[in-house]
């Protein structure tokens, strides 16, 4: 019998087995294999136990899926894909590093895979990967000695396995022991059980394994999640919760993203226990509320949690149930807030601008010949949504686009090229479109009769600034046709009086005053210098 290897980095015939002392031997095909008795000793059988010298890396794969009979063809590389495909979990990314590292980790003991379940429903590739396995921190280490390895957690149980520079985690089965501190266990216990770790976990759609033969193995009742569509916590919901209080937040995230139900008394459980959040991190809240924001459908749970989300962004509180008494709304102040969310792109700034951009609108209420009327609320609406972001931890970049959008939202635009520019001037393109797209979302959630009328106004604009772009693109200070030096040269004094005089006229450009040729710009600020007043058109 021979066991066939995979060609790793270096040349095959430089691996030498450790038990006989000598290398493998070709076959056809390109495919390299040892002697069968060559085999490690280990308790599963399963693997060889090959060095590459030069320190490169081992490969193996699982002898049951890959040993070529003697007197058969031997495998191709295709064909070795082929057979592992047969027989490897559905999940697609990293098959061939996971080829190889599981049928290790198994030499050490029983292994499985941990992947996002809750993605394969929706046809979408996994996002993370974990190898998980009975085998104790110090017995992963000696499988891969021949691999890098790094102590990413080994009081917890985790160790990094370096393969091609990228680090892959093995984590042994545990349970957890208290958690005082409402984010991670005090202490935790290793276990060889599958099943006990499983029970650990948050909810029952993510307490699921799968072994190499592609089964997979959970808590009972995750079958009847993924059927019934909802979201369950593993056992006590409230012991959950009070375990690590941002699984409140994920496991809102998770209907949000999976279009599931909440199951009941996971849903009391969380509007029990919200108060827990203030206890997290603001940048844990943070990547939950963007991933809730962005999900495919979020305003049902922004509707149905509207507590816990005002539990982190107690501003909100405000916004419910607020009567606007205005003809041209037909919903409060929170429920428009939620429709202008679900009518924007799913893309981070927006829906964050989308969120904040009234939440001032109560502040700013008064009434007036028996209508609601918000006078200034954009700007206090930037102010709020800038306190806001700063506290989540937001980065500088965010906090001035989602303030700029929310303090620009609610003018009407004109249409006409010379607005345009303007407009592109000030905002740049990405961000103009940012603003339509708000605007157009922001209209859609106002009363009925209003809504055709004024998102076919802001569809014609648009694509006045698509014309505008593509025959004139966005014009900025360094694209006229003179520049600082120039203006220098004129005799204007060094300082910022030069800036003013070019922004002067960039006005004039963009205002379609002046024509941006050289000459005529020098004869421009050649008279601001002279008469040191507003250029005249030209």
């Amino acid at each position: 019998d021979m066991e066939v290897i995979l060609p790793g980095p270096a040349q095959p015939r430089k691996a030498l087995c450790r038990k006989t002392g000598k290398a493998p031997v070709e076959m056809t095909g390109g495919v390299w294999a040892a002697p069968a008795a060559a085999l490690s000793e280990c308790s599963a059988g399963r693997s060889t136990d090959l060095r590459l010298c030069g320190g490169h890396r081992p490969l193996a794969l699982p002898r049951t899926q890959t040993a070529c009979r003697a007197g058969r063809e031997a495998m191709t590389i295709r064909e070795f894909e082929e057979r592992w495909r047969g027989h490897a979990p559905r999940p697609q990314g990293g098959r061939k590093k996971y080829a190889v590292l599981v049928p290790l980790v198994e030499r050490a003991g029983e292994a499985c895979l941990l992947f996002e379940v809750r993605a394969e429903t929706l046809g979408r590739q996994p996002g993370d990967y974990d190898i998980t396995t009975n085998a104790l921190p110090e017995e992963t280490e000696a499988v891969f000695r021949d691999f890098g390895t790094l102590e990413i957690g080994k009081a917890h149980g985790t160790i990094g396995v370096i393969v091609d520079h990228k680090a892959y985690e093995v984590t042994t089965y545990r349970v957890d022991g208290e958690y005082t501190d409402h984010r991670r266990p005090d202490a935790v216990t290793f276990t060889r059980s599958l099943e006990q770790d499983l029970e650990r976990r948050d909810f029952r759609i993510n307490a699921v394994a799968m072994d190499l033969d592609g089964n997979l193995r959970g808590v009972p009742g995750y079958e009847e999640d993924f059927a019934r569509r909802q979201i369950c916590a593993v056992g006590n919901p409230v012991q959950r919760f009070e375990e690590d209080a941002l699984r409140i937040l994920r496991g809102v995230r998770f209907a949000a993203q999976l279009g599931y139900e909440i199951e009941a008394n996971t849903g009391r459980a969380i509007h029990e226990k919200k108060h827990l959040l203030r206890q997290i991190s603001p940048e844990r809240i943070r990547v939950e509320i963007e991933k809730t924001l962005t999900a495919p459908n979020p305003l049902p749970v922004l509707r149905e949690y509207r507590d816990v989300f005002a539990e982190v962004i107690s501003e909100l509180r405000e916004t419910f149930d607020f009567n606007q008494q205005n003809p041209f709304h037909c919903y409060d102040v929170y429920e428009h807030i939620l429709h202008v969310v679900g009518n924007v792109p799913p893309e981070p700034v927006l829906r964050l601008a989308a969120l904040f951009h009234d939440i001032g609108k109560p502040r700013c209420f008064v009434v007036k010949e028996n209508w609601g009327h918000f006078y200034g609320h954009e700007q206090v609406s930037a102010e709020m949504a800038e306190a806001i972001l700063k506290r989540l931890r937001y980065d500088r970049k965010t906090v001035k686009d989602v303030t700029e959008l929310v303090a620009s939202h609610g003018y009407v635009f004109n249409r006409t090229e010379k607005y345009v520019r303007r407009r592109l001037n000030q905002l740049g393109e990405e961000q103009l479109m940012r603003l339509i797209d708000l605007e157009r979302g922001d209209v859609l959630s106002q009363a009925e009769h209003v809504r055709e009328e004024r998102a076919a106004a802001i569809d014609a604009f648009r694509e006045l600034v698509q014309i505008v772009v593509e025959k004139e693109g966005v014009l900025k200070r360094k694209d006229l046709a003179i520049d600082g030096r120039d203006v220098l040269e004129l005799g204007v004094p060094r300082g910022p009086e030069v800036g003013r005089v070019l922004d002067e006229i960039l006005d004039r450009v963009l205002e379609g005053d002046l024509e941006n040729r050289r000459e005529v710009l020098l004869e421009a600020a050649e008279e601001w210098k002279k008469r040191g007043c507003r250029i005249n058109n030209k």
